[in-house]
């Protein structure tokens, strides 16, 4: 594939990367109006954001076997659906369990678009262009989140936070109209999912982020699923070992140079997802500011971000090394 056709395969797949980064922190800026409408606290409200994580990461952790499964087309849309289907219940969500559970769905579509997009370049690019490509899908979903506070504290501030749910909603419209034409489907394979192995994954994350949130309002309780996480995650990690179909590939965690740029990775991400919680609530509430400012103060550094990530693309296509 080349040309115009590849172009705007790449067109689609990229906007539905941004959009699905942007469902990230499509409530953050609105967790104090929430708070507010629905009378639940700070360690309750986050969930939506929390649990969000958790589904889009087991959906993650399972494309390997839906990309090979599944044909593109039926991804792309079924991603679509579920993304579109989850900011209509959002935007009319009467409560807070409801409007937990169109984060959940809209979570899906989210583990779905962002590995998908990744796959399809690696699949239909040129490998001497694989760093810019690579580095500009980094970008769509960098971009995603650094607007949203903007955007979203914008609508929450003008027109109240329910209508936040308005912008993932036409956009994804848009984009399921323009995936009709452009997005074309690619080569299947033979592949397996191993149920037990998704079971762990669910678990140990689960009780992890439950356990973390719990850790200075419950310590028993908390300590007690931090043990059960790590339970989960070490026998997770031995029967991905062990396993005919594992869920994920652990041979490049046999390689010393894999781990330190794994561990950085963690810690940045760790920080990034904790602040984009953290500071519009110090922000709106401790500082008094709008959402919509609060939004804005946000998005500096992540464009910093976006700047070094191209640069990164540049520069790996400049010095890697690539097999013919």
């Amino acid at each position: 594939m080349q040309g115009k056709p590849l172009v705007m395969l790449l067109a689609v797949l990229y906007g539905s990367a941004f959009l699905a980064g942007f469902n990230e922190n499509l409530v953050n800026m609105a967790l104090l109006s929430i708070m507010g409408e629905y009378g639940v606290d700070s360690i309750t409200a986050q969930w939506l954001v929390t649990g969000y994580m958790i589904v889009a990461t087991v959906v993650v952790t399972c494309m390997a076997f839906f990309y090979r499964r599944f044909k593109l087309r039926t991804l792309f849309f079924s991603a679509s659906a579920l993304s579109f289907a989850g900011s209509i219940l959002g935007l009319f969500a009467p409560n807070f369990m409801l409007l937990l559970i169109a984060r959940l769905i809209q979570a899906v579509g989210t583990g779905i678009f962002i590995p998908m997009m990744m796959n399809t370049i690696l699949a239909v690019t040129p490998k001497n262009k694989l760093g810019t490509f690579m580095s500009i899908g980094s970008c769509m979903i960098t971009f995603g989140p650094a607007f949203a506070p903007v955007a979203c504290g914008g609508i929450v501030t003008a027109l109240g936070w329910h209508n936040v749910f308005l912008v993932p909603a036409i956009a994804m419209a848009l984009l399921a109209v323009l995936g009709f034409f452009f997005i074309k489907n690619l080569d299947t394979s033979p592949a397996h999912l191993d149920m037990p192995s998704v079971a762990l994954s669910s678990v140990g994350l689960f009780t992890l982020s439950f356990g973390l949130a719990e850790l200075t309002a419950n310590t028993l309780v908390a300590l007690a699923s931090l043990a059960a996480a790590v339970l989960c995650i070490v026998v997770f990690i031995l029967r991905q070992l062990r396993c005919a179909h594992p869920l994920i590939d652990l041979a490049p965690a046999k390689s010393i140079t894999f781990w330190p740029t794994l561990v950085l990775v963690t810690i940045t991400m760790m920080s990034t997802f904790s602040m984009s919680v953290l500071l519009p609530l110090y922000f709106e509430g401790a500082l008094g500011t709008t959402a919509f400012l609060a939004g804005v103060i946000m998005l500096a550094p992540v464009l910093a971000n976006t700047f070094i990530t191209l640069l990164g693309g540049r520069i790996m296509d400049k010095r890697g090394e690539w097999p013919l």
